[in-house]
Protein backbone atom coordinates (compact mmCIF):
# COMPACT_ATOMS: atom_id res chain seq x y z
CA UNK A 1 0.00 0.00 0.00
CA UNK A 2 1.08 3.42 -0.89
CA UNK A 3 0.48 6.97 1.09
CA UNK A 4 0.16 10.14 -0.82
CA UNK A 5 -0.30 13.05 1.11
CA UNK A 6 -1.90 11.00 4.17
CA UNK A 7 -4.07 9.63 1.88
CA UNK A 8 -3.52 5.53 1.13
CA UNK A 9 -4.05 4.42 -3.02
CA UNK A 10 -3.06 1.44 -5.16
CA UNK A 11 -5.15 -1.29 -2.87
CA UNK A 12 -3.85 -4.59 -3.80
CA UNK A 13 -6.78 -6.94 -5.78
CA UNK A 14 -8.50 -8.99 -3.41
CA UNK A 15 -7.41 -12.47 -4.45
CA UNK A 16 -10.60 -14.52 -3.44
CA UNK A 17 -13.95 -13.89 -2.93
CA UNK A 18 -13.33 -13.55 0.72
CA UNK A 19 -11.15 -10.74 0.21
CA UNK A 20 -14.17 -8.71 -0.99
CA UNK A 21 -15.42 -6.92 2.11
CA UNK A 22 -11.86 -6.24 3.23
CA UNK A 23 -10.87 -4.81 -0.51
CA UNK A 24 -14.42 -2.74 0.43
CA UNK A 25 -12.76 -1.54 3.80
CA UNK A 26 -9.39 -0.65 2.88
CA UNK A 27 -11.42 1.51 0.05
CA UNK A 28 -13.81 2.73 2.66
CA UNK A 29 -10.50 3.99 4.60
CA UNK A 30 -9.29 5.85 1.63
CA UNK A 31 -12.67 7.71 1.07
CA UNK A 32 -12.41 8.55 5.18
CA UNK A 33 -8.88 9.84 4.55
CA UNK A 34 -9.89 11.37 1.23
CA UNK A 35 -12.99 13.50 3.43
CA UNK A 36 -10.56 15.02 6.27
CA UNK A 37 -7.93 15.90 2.98
CA UNK A 38 -11.25 18.16 1.14
CA UNK A 39 -10.55 20.74 4.10
CA UNK A 40 -7.27 21.62 2.84
CA UNK A 41 -6.15 23.48 -0.56
CA UNK A 42 -6.58 21.54 -4.00
CA UNK A 43 -3.70 19.59 -5.37
CA UNK A 44 -2.83 17.47 -7.89
CA UNK A 45 -2.57 14.33 -5.52
CA UNK A 46 -5.79 14.36 -4.11
CA UNK A 47 -7.32 14.15 -7.86
CA UNK A 48 -5.16 11.30 -8.65
CA UNK A 49 -6.22 9.16 -5.36
CA UNK A 50 -9.96 10.64 -6.10
CA UNK A 51 -9.35 8.68 -9.55
CA UNK A 52 -7.74 5.74 -7.92
CA UNK A 53 -10.90 5.55 -5.47
CA UNK A 54 -13.29 5.60 -7.87
CA UNK A 55 -11.86 2.49 -9.50
CA UNK A 56 -11.81 0.99 -6.94
CA UNK A 57 -15.43 1.39 -6.31
CA UNK A 58 -16.54 0.42 -9.63
CA UNK A 59 -14.22 -2.77 -9.56
CA UNK A 60 -15.44 -3.75 -5.86
CA UNK A 61 -19.10 -3.91 -6.90
CA UNK A 62 -18.44 -6.37 -10.13
CA UNK A 63 -16.85 -8.58 -7.22
CA UNK A 64 -19.98 -9.82 -5.51
CA UNK A 65 -23.72 -8.61 -5.35
CA UNK A 66 -23.60 -8.39 -1.28
CA UNK A 67 -21.56 -5.00 -1.79
CA UNK A 68 -22.17 -3.76 -4.98
CA UNK A 69 -25.08 -1.19 -3.41
CA UNK A 70 -21.99 -0.14 -0.92
CA UNK A 71 -19.58 0.00 -3.65
CA UNK A 72 -21.93 2.47 -6.47
CA UNK A 73 -23.16 4.42 -3.60
CA UNK A 74 -19.80 5.39 -2.39
CA UNK A 75 -18.60 5.97 -5.78
CA UNK A 76 -21.33 8.25 -6.11
CA UNK A 77 -20.13 10.16 -3.34
CA UNK A 78 -16.99 10.28 -4.46
CA UNK A 79 -17.97 11.49 -7.75
CA UNK A 80 -19.73 14.64 -6.54
CA UNK A 81 -16.64 15.25 -4.49
CA UNK A 82 -14.26 15.19 -7.12
CA UNK A 83 -16.58 17.82 -9.01
CA UNK A 84 -16.06 20.06 -5.64
CA UNK A 85 -12.52 19.85 -6.15
CA UNK A 86 -12.27 20.51 -9.99
CA UNK A 87 -14.80 23.47 -9.73
CA UNK A 88 -12.17 24.82 -6.69
CA UNK A 89 -8.61 24.47 -8.67
CA UNK A 90 -10.64 26.21 -11.66
CA UNK A 91 -8.79 29.84 -12.25
CA UNK A 92 -10.45 31.18 -15.21
CA UNK A 93 -13.91 33.34 -14.23
CA UNK A 94 -15.88 32.78 -17.44
CA UNK A 95 -15.13 29.09 -17.00
CA UNK A 96 -15.90 28.75 -13.83
CA UNK A 97 -19.70 29.95 -14.43
CA UNK A 98 -20.16 27.53 -16.62
CA UNK A 99 -18.68 24.64 -14.02
CA UNK A 100 -20.67 26.18 -11.42
CA UNK A 101 -23.73 25.96 -13.77
CA UNK A 102 -22.76 21.95 -15.26
CA UNK A 103 -21.71 20.70 -11.73
CA UNK A 104 -24.55 22.01 -9.76
CA UNK A 105 -27.41 20.23 -12.08
CA UNK A 106 -25.09 16.81 -12.18
CA UNK A 107 -24.46 17.08 -8.07
CA UNK A 108 -28.25 17.38 -7.54
CA UNK A 109 -28.92 14.74 -9.99
CA UNK A 110 -26.21 12.53 -8.36
CA UNK A 111 -27.92 13.70 -4.67
CA UNK A 112 -31.41 12.65 -5.62
CA UNK A 113 -30.44 9.10 -7.08
CA UNK A 114 -28.07 8.71 -3.52
CA UNK A 115 -31.18 9.09 -1.59
CA UNK A 116 -34.19 7.69 -3.78
CA UNK A 117 -32.02 4.58 -5.70
CA UNK A 118 -30.80 2.73 -2.60
CA UNK A 119 -32.55 0.69 -0.50
CA UNK A 120 -31.48 0.32 3.29
CA UNK A 121 -30.49 3.84 2.71
CA UNK A 122 -30.61 5.52 6.24
CA UNK A 123 -28.54 7.63 8.86
CA UNK A 124 -25.45 9.40 8.30
CA UNK A 125 -25.01 8.34 4.10
CA UNK A 126 -28.56 9.52 3.74
CA UNK A 127 -27.74 12.53 5.60
CA UNK A 128 -24.56 12.98 2.95
CA UNK A 129 -26.52 12.64 0.21
CA UNK A 130 -29.36 15.65 1.12
CA UNK A 131 -26.16 17.62 2.16
CA UNK A 132 -24.84 17.60 -1.36
CA UNK A 133 -27.95 19.64 -2.65
CA UNK A 134 -26.87 22.65 -0.62
CA UNK A 135 -23.77 22.93 -2.13
CA UNK A 136 -25.40 22.49 -6.00
CA UNK A 137 -27.79 25.27 -4.62
CA UNK A 138 -24.66 27.44 -3.83
CA UNK A 139 -22.70 26.73 -6.90
CA UNK A 140 -26.02 27.46 -9.28
CA UNK A 141 -26.04 30.98 -7.41
CA UNK A 142 -22.94 31.72 -8.12
CA UNK A 143 -23.16 30.28 -11.81
CA UNK A 144 -26.22 32.41 -12.67
CA UNK A 145 -24.85 35.50 -11.25
CA UNK A 146 -23.36 36.97 -14.41
CA UNK A 147 -25.76 35.96 -16.38
CA UNK A 148 -28.93 37.01 -14.16
CA UNK A 149 -27.08 40.17 -12.43
CA UNK A 150 -27.88 42.52 -15.55
CA UNK A 151 -30.86 41.72 -15.83
CA UNK A 152 -32.87 42.20 -12.58
CA UNK A 153 -31.26 42.24 -9.31
CA UNK A 154 -34.25 40.23 -8.23
CA UNK A 155 -33.77 37.75 -9.77
CA UNK A 156 -30.27 37.44 -7.38
CA UNK A 157 -32.51 37.42 -4.46
CA UNK A 158 -34.91 34.73 -5.57
CA UNK A 159 -31.87 32.79 -5.68
CA UNK A 160 -30.82 33.58 -2.25
CA UNK A 161 -34.08 32.83 -0.98
CA UNK A 162 -34.50 29.54 -2.74
CA UNK A 163 -31.10 28.21 -0.72
CA UNK A 164 -32.76 29.80 2.66
CA UNK A 165 -35.70 27.36 2.15
CA UNK A 166 -33.48 24.99 0.77
CA UNK A 167 -31.88 24.76 4.50
CA UNK A 168 -35.24 24.78 5.60
CA UNK A 169 -35.99 21.65 4.67
CA UNK A 170 -32.86 20.06 6.04
CA UNK A 171 -33.81 21.82 9.07
CA UNK A 172 -37.44 20.22 9.02
CA UNK A 173 -36.06 17.17 8.06
CA UNK A 174 -33.77 16.93 11.20
CA UNK A 175 -37.11 17.90 13.49
CA UNK A 176 -39.04 15.67 12.22
CA UNK A 177 -36.79 12.56 12.31
CA UNK A 178 -35.44 13.36 16.01
CA UNK A 179 -32.18 14.54 17.10
CA UNK A 180 -28.53 13.69 15.77
CA UNK A 181 -25.07 13.78 16.96
CA UNK A 182 -23.33 16.99 17.09
CA UNK A 183 -21.81 17.66 13.94
CA UNK A 184 -23.82 15.75 11.74
CA UNK A 185 -26.11 17.36 9.08
CA UNK A 186 -23.51 20.20 10.26
CA UNK A 187 -25.76 22.34 11.61
CA UNK A 188 -23.76 24.99 12.54
CA UNK A 189 -22.21 25.47 9.36
CA UNK A 190 -26.17 25.43 7.98
CA UNK A 191 -27.07 28.15 10.49
CA UNK A 192 -23.86 30.43 9.68
CA UNK A 193 -24.41 30.05 5.98
CA UNK A 194 -28.47 30.55 6.59
CA UNK A 195 -27.48 33.92 8.11
CA UNK A 196 -25.00 35.20 5.51
CA UNK A 197 -28.02 34.67 2.88
CA UNK A 198 -30.69 36.03 4.79
CA UNK A 199 -27.87 39.29 5.41
CA UNK A 200 -27.02 39.09 1.60
CA UNK A 201 -31.22 39.42 0.80
CA UNK A 202 -32.06 42.48 3.31
CA UNK A 203 -28.98 44.39 2.61
CA UNK A 204 -27.03 43.35 -0.81
CA UNK A 205 -23.21 43.99 -1.04
CA UNK A 206 -20.39 42.65 -2.41
CA UNK A 207 -19.08 41.92 1.16
CA UNK A 208 -21.63 39.71 1.80
CA UNK A 209 -21.78 37.95 -1.39
CA UNK A 210 -17.68 37.63 -0.72
CA UNK A 211 -18.84 35.75 2.65
CA UNK A 212 -21.39 33.29 0.82
CA UNK A 213 -18.65 32.69 -2.05
CA UNK A 214 -16.27 31.64 0.59
CA UNK A 215 -18.25 29.20 1.22
CA UNK A 216 -17.36 27.32 -1.73
CA UNK A 217 -14.71 28.43 -3.18
CA UNK A 218 -12.05 30.01 -0.33
CA UNK A 219 -10.03 26.66 1.27
CA UNK A 220 -9.29 25.51 -2.90
CA UNK A 221 -6.64 28.64 -3.19
CA UNK A 222 -3.06 28.48 -2.23
CA UNK A 223 -2.14 31.72 -0.79
CA UNK A 224 0.33 32.84 -3.33
CA UNK A 225 -2.04 33.21 -6.09
CA UNK A 226 -5.12 35.15 -6.93
CA UNK A 227 -7.51 33.89 -9.52
CA UNK A 228 -10.27 36.11 -11.79
CA UNK A 229 -12.74 35.08 -9.28
CA UNK A 230 -10.68 36.37 -5.87
CA UNK A 231 -10.26 39.47 -7.99
CA UNK A 232 -14.28 39.81 -8.27
CA UNK A 233 -15.43 38.76 -4.80
CA UNK A 234 -12.26 40.13 -2.99
CA UNK A 235 -9.57 39.01 -0.63
CA UNK A 236 -11.08 35.77 0.53
CA UNK A 237 -8.48 34.84 2.79
CA UNK A 238 -9.18 37.84 5.19
CA UNK A 239 -12.82 36.77 5.38
CA UNK A 240 -14.27 34.93 8.46
CA UNK A 241 -17.58 33.61 9.34
CA UNK A 242 -18.12 30.67 6.73
CA UNK A 243 -16.23 27.68 6.70
CA UNK A 244 -15.90 26.21 3.28
CA UNK A 245 -18.03 23.54 2.04
CA UNK A 246 -17.10 19.50 3.06
CA UNK A 247 -19.46 17.06 2.74
CA UNK A 248 -20.63 14.97 5.28
CA UNK A 249 -18.50 11.64 6.07
CA UNK A 250 -19.31 8.81 4.50
CA UNK A 251 -20.78 5.88 7.12
CA UNK A 252 -21.62 2.93 5.02
CA UNK A 253 -22.46 0.44 8.38
CA UNK A 254 -25.61 -1.38 6.53
CA UNK A 255 -26.10 -3.31 3.63
CA UNK A 256 -27.60 -1.29 0.39
CA UNK A 257 -29.08 -2.48 -2.18
CA UNK A 258 -29.69 -0.33 -6.01
CA UNK A 259 -33.07 -0.02 -7.33
CA UNK A 260 -32.48 -0.96 -10.98
CA UNK A 261 -34.12 -2.63 -14.09
CA UNK A 262 -33.83 -4.28 -17.28
CA UNK A 263 -36.43 -4.22 -20.02
CA UNK A 264 -37.04 -7.75 -21.49
CA UNK A 265 -39.69 -7.19 -23.96
CA UNK A 266 -39.35 -5.73 -26.72
CA UNK A 267 -36.12 -6.32 -28.01
CA UNK A 268 -34.13 -3.35 -29.64
CA UNK A 269 -34.81 -3.39 -33.49
CA UNK A 270 -32.99 -1.68 -35.98
CA UNK A 271 -32.79 -4.30 -38.49
CA UNK A 272 -36.20 -4.32 -38.83
CA UNK A 273 -38.53 -1.66 -37.83
CA UNK A 274 -42.42 -1.95 -36.67
CA UNK A 275 -44.91 -0.83 -39.31
CA UNK A 276 -47.95 0.05 -38.05
CA UNK A 277 -50.85 2.71 -39.51
CA UNK A 278 -51.11 6.23 -37.85
CA UNK A 279 -54.53 6.45 -37.98
CA UNK A 280 -54.33 3.62 -35.08
CA UNK A 281 -52.78 3.76 -31.74
CA UNK A 282 -49.18 2.20 -31.57
CA UNK A 283 -49.60 -0.87 -28.91
CA UNK A 284 -46.04 -1.81 -27.05
CA UNK A 285 -46.00 -4.81 -25.01
CA UNK A 286 -43.50 -4.69 -22.59
CA UNK A 287 -41.63 -6.59 -19.84
CA UNK A 288 -38.89 -5.72 -17.51
CA UNK A 289 -37.08 -6.77 -14.67
CA UNK A 290 -37.18 -4.93 -11.32
CA UNK A 291 -34.84 -4.95 -8.12
CA UNK A 292 -35.05 -3.60 -5.02
CA UNK A 293 -37.97 -1.57 -5.45
CA UNK A 294 -39.68 0.12 -2.33
CA UNK A 295 -42.55 1.56 -3.67
CA UNK A 296 -44.28 -0.07 -7.55
CA UNK A 297 -45.84 3.06 -6.65
CA UNK A 298 -43.53 5.75 -8.42
CA UNK A 299 -42.87 3.15 -10.48
CA UNK A 300 -43.16 4.17 -14.37
CA UNK A 301 -42.51 3.63 -18.31
CA UNK A 302 -41.12 6.87 -20.17
CA UNK A 303 -41.29 7.06 -23.83
CA UNK A 304 -39.22 9.22 -25.96
CA UNK A 305 -40.61 10.24 -28.89
CA UNK A 306 -38.68 11.25 -32.48
CA UNK A 307 -39.55 14.85 -31.93
CA UNK A 308 -37.99 14.33 -28.22
CA UNK A 309 -41.37 14.76 -26.61
CA UNK A 310 -42.55 12.47 -24.02
CA UNK A 311 -45.27 10.34 -22.69
CA UNK A 312 -45.30 8.70 -19.23
CA UNK A 313 -47.12 5.47 -18.71
CA UNK A 314 -48.05 4.11 -15.05
CA UNK A 315 -48.74 0.45 -15.21
CA UNK A 316 -51.34 -0.40 -12.13
CA UNK A 317 -49.98 -2.60 -9.00
CA UNK A 318 -51.80 -5.81 -10.70
CA UNK A 319 -48.95 -5.82 -13.25
CA UNK A 320 -46.42 -5.73 -10.98
CA UNK A 321 -45.69 -9.88 -10.34
CA UNK A 322 -43.56 -10.52 -6.92
CA UNK A 323 -40.17 -12.73 -7.59
CA UNK A 324 -38.31 -12.27 -4.51
CA UNK A 325 -38.71 -9.56 -1.50
CA UNK A 326 -38.53 -6.31 -3.27
CA UNK A 327 -37.94 -7.31 -6.61
CA UNK A 328 -40.77 -7.34 -9.23
CA UNK A 329 -41.35 -8.74 -13.01
CA UNK A 330 -43.42 -6.19 -14.64
CA UNK A 331 -45.89 -7.02 -17.53
CA UNK A 332 -47.92 -4.65 -19.29
CA UNK A 333 -49.06 -3.07 -22.18
CA UNK A 334 -48.81 0.56 -23.70
CA UNK A 335 -50.67 2.80 -26.74
CA UNK A 336 -49.23 5.80 -28.22
CA UNK A 337 -50.59 8.11 -30.76
CA UNK A 338 -48.05 8.41 -33.21
CA UNK A 339 -48.04 11.42 -35.79
CA UNK A 340 -46.74 10.85 -39.22
CA UNK A 341 -43.54 11.15 -40.35
CA UNK A 342 -41.72 10.39 -43.74
CA UNK A 343 -38.79 8.30 -42.27
CA UNK A 344 -37.95 5.56 -39.84
CA UNK A 345 -38.27 6.84 -36.03
CA UNK A 346 -36.93 5.83 -32.84
CA UNK A 347 -38.37 5.68 -29.55
CA UNK A 348 -36.44 5.45 -26.23
CA UNK A 349 -37.98 3.53 -24.04
CA UNK A 350 -37.07 4.13 -20.08
CA UNK A 351 -38.28 2.71 -16.78
CA UNK A 352 -38.36 5.16 -14.23
CA UNK A 353 -38.71 5.81 -10.70
CA UNK A 354 -40.77 9.25 -9.91
CA UNK A 355 -40.02 11.70 -6.71
CA UNK A 356 -40.84 14.54 -5.51
CA UNK A 357 -37.95 17.06 -5.32
CA UNK A 358 -37.59 19.34 -1.94
CA UNK A 359 -37.82 22.68 -4.21
CA UNK A 360 -40.05 21.50 -7.30
CA UNK A 361 -39.70 24.79 -9.31
CA UNK A 362 -35.96 25.32 -8.81
CA UNK A 363 -34.81 21.92 -8.92
CA UNK A 364 -36.73 20.43 -11.84
CA UNK A 365 -35.24 23.63 -13.56
CA UNK A 366 -31.64 23.03 -12.65
CA UNK A 367 -32.15 19.32 -13.38
CA UNK A 368 -32.96 19.98 -17.07
CA UNK A 369 -29.72 21.73 -17.78
CA UNK A 370 -28.43 22.48 -20.14
CA UNK A 371 -31.64 21.91 -21.92
CA UNK A 372 -33.43 24.65 -20.11
CA UNK A 373 -33.67 27.87 -21.05
CA UNK A 374 -31.83 30.63 -19.24
CA UNK A 375 -34.77 32.55 -18.72
CA UNK A 376 -35.73 33.80 -15.31
CA UNK A 377 -39.71 32.81 -15.76
CA UNK A 378 -38.78 29.25 -15.79
CA UNK A 379 -37.49 28.81 -12.21
CA UNK A 380 -41.23 29.01 -11.66
CA UNK A 381 -42.09 25.12 -12.69
CA UNK A 382 -45.13 23.99 -12.18
CA UNK A 383 -44.68 19.80 -11.75
CA UNK A 384 -43.96 18.22 -8.60
CA UNK A 385 -42.00 15.48 -9.29
CA UNK A 386 -39.07 14.32 -11.40
CA UNK A 387 -37.93 11.14 -12.13
CA UNK A 388 -34.84 9.08 -12.38
CA UNK A 389 -33.96 6.50 -15.19
CA UNK A 390 -33.57 2.95 -13.56
CA UNK A 391 -32.10 1.51 -17.02
CA UNK A 392 -30.67 2.13 -20.14
CA UNK A 393 -32.67 3.18 -22.69
CA UNK A 394 -34.19 0.65 -25.42
CA UNK A 395 -34.04 1.89 -28.37
CA UNK A 396 -37.43 0.69 -30.37
CA UNK A 397 -37.91 1.40 -34.52
CA UNK A 398 -41.17 1.84 -35.74
CA UNK A 399 -42.61 3.20 -39.72
CA UNK A 400 -45.77 4.23 -39.45
CA UNK A 401 -47.68 4.69 -42.75
CA UNK A 402 -50.80 5.96 -43.64
CA UNK A 403 -54.09 3.96 -44.63
CA UNK A 404 -55.68 5.03 -47.62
Amino acid sequence: MKVVDNVSINLEAPKSIDDVNQYLNGTMDMISLMHKNLQGSVNKNLMQTIDIISKNLQYAAELSPLISGKAEFADMYVSCCKKLIKYKGEANLVLESEASLKNASEILLISYRMEHTFLGLVGQSRHAAIYFRVLASMLWLFGIMKQIASNNPTNITSMLVSIIERINVIQRFVEFFGTFEQDDFKLIDLTDLRTNLVKACNYPSSAKFSALYSFVRVNGYRKSARTDSQRLFGSLTRLVGLQSYTPIGLDLKNSLKRTCARITLPISNSDKPIKFSSNLPLKIHIEAQLEFVDYINSIAIMVILPDKSTRQFWPSHHNFKPTTPYCYVLVTDIELDVELWTDIGMLQIHIVKWFEADLPGIDNYILRYPTSSMSHHDFDGTSSTSSLRLCEALNYYISPTKDH
